[in-house]
């Protein structure tokens, strides 16, 4: 087992600056022996740079004077010129200092790197590069907790809007941990995705049920956002509660959001129609069959133990809507999210760097949305319903047609647009106006149950 050799900080040269609070005082081991070691290493054999250079996280050194001295050697590496006394004295001392004095100076002359090299062993260089890191990763989270401590504390800030900045602190920490993918083992998975895939079509993305929805489209896939825009009555709500319920039937977990009226039982109304195959308001209504009642009492109890998630809430903000998601997730490790509908989302105006402009508002709630599909944490798709412009009115949308803005197009992966030109028919289509998953775009034939407002294929009965 090999020994770390560390070498004595050389505070009899300079002492050395310290940017931050002294690590004494959290207890995190003294950086500056493995800091030196690596240091000495690369003046030793300047061919270990780039592996050094690949493994060291970003702005990693905690002393300034060797932050200066790294910044110098990789200017050599770049200029393609060798590292070594010589070469990195000559360029310190061509560098400006924020002192009048030269990097050289201020770094402690050539006599600090002569003592460098002469107290440490390069042989160690891939250990002082895991104590450095490691060191660097704890100051970030003593800088995150102070962030947090702020945002808490900023009472001009909404409270919701403080807990998605400290999200965004947190998952900005989290990067810290996330490395390259070799060809190697991106091939191996992409090799295991196929295989799976080859035993298992629905493995293809969480499934919508409507067959020829999901052969364009590929299923619905994690850290995708899927737009499904209509004019009121298309079947914007119906198509998201159809993929909803059945995602759920197969074990997916579903958290939906209903901005639009915040009647929850709007929703779970939908839901058990859906199910039983009857009309819901006519259940509620007390205007039903006894079979239509028995369907309906049967379903109930069926999707009551299916994992959907509902949060209702008329002009729900984006700060709510983005801390809701997240708890969502931390509480019941959701698969998939549905948002009805993006345009009834609101934005917190009292924050003073919140967009006047509507179309910047929803612009930005699209791009916030976007975001939020593509954290780490969530891992999920996201589908989303949009209301269209009134000139799609009369006739097949396109994707120019989503009302507000065309940032919710241009940020979307996919664009989906349930579409009926005959109310009294039954027969509708799904059009698919964009799509970065596949390529395959175009219009499919459906149903809709005019009862039920189920949607799907146009041979499901």
């Amino acid at each position: 087992m090999t020994t770390v050799q560390q070498a004595k900080p050389n505070s009899n040269i300079i002492p050395l600056q310290q940017p931050f609070d002294g690590l004494k005082s959290f207890g995190i081991p003294e950086s500056a022996p493995a800091e030196q070691g690596l240091i000495a290493a690369l003046l030793y054999n300047s061919h270990l740079f780039h592996e050094v250079a690949a493994t060291l996280d970003d702005d990693a050194w905690y002393y300034r004077e060797h932050t200066i001295i790294w910044n110098a050697m990789n200017e050599l590496v770049n200029d393609g010129k060798p590292i070594d006394m010589v070469t990195l004295s000559r360029r310190l001392l061509e560098t400006e200092s924020t002192s009048q004095e030269s990097a050289l100076h201020e770094v402690g002359g050539p006599a600090y790197l002569t003592e460098l090299i002469r107290d440490n062993r390069w042989i160690n260089y891939k250990a002082y590069v895991g104590i450095i890191n490691e060191t660097h990763r704890r100051l970030c989270m003593l800088q995150t907790a102070d962030e947090l401590k702020a945002a808490a504390t900023d009472y001009k800030v909404e409270i919701n809007e403080s807990v998605n900045i400290a999200y965004g602190h947190l998952d900005k920490l989290n990067d810290k941990n996330r490395t390259f993918t070799t060809i190697g083992d991106g091939l191996k998975s992409h090799l295991d995705i196929a295989e799976e895939r080859r035993e298992n079509p629905l493995a293809m993305g969480i499934p919508s049920g409507i067959y020829k929805m999901d052969k364009m489209i590929d299923g619905f896939h994690k850290r995708r956002v899927y737009l499904v825009g209509a004019r009121p009555g298309h079947g914007k709500t119906a198509l998201l509660m159809t993929i909803a319920l059945y995602a759920a039937e197969q074990g997916i977990r579903v958290g939906i959001f209903n901005t639009a009226d915040g009647n929850e039982q709007d929703v779970i109304s939908r839901l058990i129609g859906i199910a039983a195959n009857v009309n819901s308001h006519e259940i509620l209504m007390g205007r039903c069959s006894s079979q239509e009642y028995s369907r309906y009492v049967e379903a109930t109890v069926k999707v009551s133990k299916y994992p959907i998630y509902i949060e209702s809430k008329k002009g729900m903000t984006l700060p709510e809507l983005l801390v809701k998601a997240r708890n969502m997730k931390y509480r019941y490790g959701l698969d998939m999210i549905c948002i009805d509908y993006a345009q009834r989302i609101g934005i917190d105006l009292s924050h003073p760097k919140a967009p006047v402009n509507r179309a910047e508002q929803l612009a930005y709630i699209s791009q916030k949305i976007t975001d939020l599909a593509g954290e780490e944490f969530l891992n999920l798709p996201i589908l989303v319903g949009a209301q269209l412009n009134r000139g799609a009115e009369g006739r097949s949308p396109a994707k120019s047609d989503i009302k507000g803005s065309g940032a919710f197009e241009e940020d979307a992966d996919v664009v989906i647009m349930p579409y009926r030109e005959d109310f009294s028919s039954e027969t509708m289509e799904i059009i698919v106006d964009k799509n970065k998953v596949t390529g395959r775009t175009g219009a499919i034939d459906a149903q809709i149950n005019k009862v039920s407002t189920k949607i799907g294929d146009l041979q499901w009965q």
